[in-house]
């Protein structure tokens, strides 16, 4: 329905300090100090006259309500109504929701409303939707650990749509109804539904929440804890293949041990190969002395003070056996230089014959002891192995998703071995596909908390890298534009990183005559180490990209991709 402008509307909403805020952008982290309480926020998007808000709030005066609306003219006819109550738990702001990242912080909001928004049901016009995942990705940023969104709409186009959306997106759907009555639940009633209701017309709803990052993240965690030095991935591999082998219609695995499930797509339409890599850096015994310590080397890339005094766990056949790694203290004349020839295991032994008793012999592999967890900022997590059972997981994570997605793609995602150590697997795996176009997914070691100067690049919470150089692999300036304009096209968070170190990707590109080899990167502070640290939002971009980029690719696709000039942004919109 076309509502008639009211002149100077913006200017007029000044007038309403007390409920009105014109700058709320200054508001956000800060919203709780505005309000002077502690309790929750609930945000109603696209609020339109305000009467659900009003309702809502003299309900419920221990709730926060703010309203948010991009038509001037409409909130200021909400903010005439409001202003005659004098609430004092409740703001009015004149924005987009497109621009929620901007005034609202991280975990900042408790409960969302979507009352009744704009269907936009064409499907070239999808992404305009409320429920569009862009749209659910800053939700997800915002709201709080288990906070709720509600749902009305009288569009059952919209109601699916939004069904699909959220369970792609994570939110645990609590309920959803094709005949909602709100009288019936003491809810508030919006002036559309009260005459739709009038008309007869049904009621959509959903109420969905938000999984705790734990929940989210639980398969990576599982992945995570497991042990798999470049070399001995097995137990990362035996939960690959369960998985897998209850999706894929086929299971493919090289010579060495990488694994991979496949999706068959139509004939002569191009294959995706999409991998992680099973292996983490960690160490091998070499060495068992008289005095009952363990001499070891490294297995992959670990700086040797990283090792000293953190807690590590060697497999031997007859099991896990914990240990520290020595470290001389500085009563005893320790310098600051480490050698890993210097460092031994002390598990507890008083001899060489302890140690035999105990199943320990050279050749046995060791990782760091993990300690998952999730940190006060409820976004970012800490663990081991990141490097790179994140890209193992996403890889699965992906392929759970090809049944919900249309594309014509034979998709083939799994995990290789032995990438710390040169490569090893992505060369078997990828001579055996010969995929037209591959993906590594790999955390990459960014800038933002790296002391002194120098361009860093890349930063927690800032989307997916864009690899653009490495030594080994310089992307394609097509792909480049290519994976860029997706990302703009569908709003997703990215950002360029530069890389002196290499991925599977680097050998990848040589498979068969050569193919499209790109990386995806997650950003990761203090990589190859015992512990990383990673950023939930970073996940969610770098898995909506993956997906966007099955969804858009093509035969039609590649063919523009290998003719030697730029696909346009436009183009690249109109399909």
């Amino acid at each position: 329905m076309r509502v008639k402008n009211i002149k100077d509307a913006d200017i007029k909403l000044l007038e309403y300090k007390d409920y009105y805020l014109e700058k709320s952008n200054e508001y956000k982290g800060k919203w709780k100090e505005l309000f002077k309480n502690n309790n929750p926020i609930h945000l109603e998007i696209g609020m339109g006259k305000g009467k659900f808000l009003k309702e809502s709030a003299k309900l419920n005066p221990n709730i926060n309500y703010i309203g948010i609306e991009k038509s001037s003219t409409i909130l200021l006819k909400a903010v005439r109504m409001i202003n005659e109550t004098k609430l004092k738990n409740i703001y009015l702001l004149n924005i987009d929701a497109s621009n929620l990242l901007d005034y609202f912080a991280s975990s900042e909001i408790a409960h969302i409303y979507l009352n009744f928004s704009d269907p936009w049901p064409k499907d070239r016009h999808a992404k305009r939707r409320l429920t569009a995942p862009s749209f659910l990705r800053k939700y997800q940023d915002i709201l709080v650990n288990n906070g709720v969104i509600e749902i009305k709409t009288d569009n059952e186009n919209l109601f699916n749509y939004s069904l699909e959306t959220l369970e792609e997106a994570k939110f645990l759907i609590k309920e959803q109804s094709s005949n909602f009555d709100s009288k019936k639940r003491n809810i508030v009633e919006t002036e559309y539904e009260q005459k739709f209701k009038k008309s007869n017309k049904a009621i959509y709803y959903i109420k969905v929440v938000k999984m705790t990052t734990k929940k989210r993240m639980k398969l990576y965690e599982d992945l995570a804890n497991l042990h798999g030095p470049s070399g001995d991935e097995g137990q990362v591999r035996d939960y690959l293949l369960k998985a897998y082998r209850a999706e894929a219609d086929e299971i493919l695995r090289d010579g060495l041990g990488s694994v991979f499930g496949m999706k068959k797509g139509k004939k002569d339409e191009p294959v995706i190969m999409i991998a992680g890599h099973m292996d983490e850096v960690g160490g091998m015994v070499t060495r068992l002395q008289e005095n009952g310590f363990v001499k070891f080397i490294n297995i992959g890339g670990v700086v040797p003070h990283v090792w000293v005094s953190q807690n590590v766990v060697i497999q031997t056949a007859k099991g896990k056996v914990k240990g520290v790694v020595g470290s001389v203290p500085p009563h005893m004349g320790a310098t600051g230089e480490v050698t890993i020839e210097s460092l031994f295991i002390d598990v507890g032994a008083e001899s060489k014959k302890d140690l035999e008793k105990y199943g320990i012999k050279p050749g046995d592999f060791l990782t760091f002891e993990n300690d998952y967890y999730v940190t006060k900022n409820k976004n970012r997590i800490v663990s081991k192995a990141w490097d790179n059972r994140f890209g193992t997981g996403m890889a699965l994570e992906v392929f759970r998703e090809l049944k919900n997605i249309e594309h014509p793609n034979t998709v083939i995602c799994g995990a290789t071995v032995q990438e710390e150590v040169g490569l090893r697997g992505a060369k078997t795996s990828s001579q055996m596909v010969e995929p037209d176009l591959f993906i590594a997914i790999d955390v990459s070691p960014v800038g933002d908390a790296t002391p002194g100067p120098g361009d860093d690049f890349g930063k927690l919470n800032g989307g997916f890298l864009i690899r653009f150089y490495d030594p080994r692999n310089i992307m394609n300036p097509k792909m480049l534009e290519y994976v860029e304009g997706l990302a703009k096209k569908h709003k997703i968070d990215y950002q360029f990183f530069l890389s002196m170190g290499g991925t599977d990707a680097a050998i990848a590109q040589y498979a068969g005559s050569g193919c499209f080899s790109i990386t995806i990167g997650l950003p990761g502070r203090y990589i190859h180490s015992n512990t990383s640290m990673i950023d939930v939002r970073d996940v969610e971009a770098v898995k909506a990209i993956v997906l966007e980029i099955i969804k858009d690719f093509s035969k039609e696709r590649l063919l523009e991709l290998k003719q030697w000039k730029y696909i346009s942004l436009a183009k690249i919109k109109q399909k």
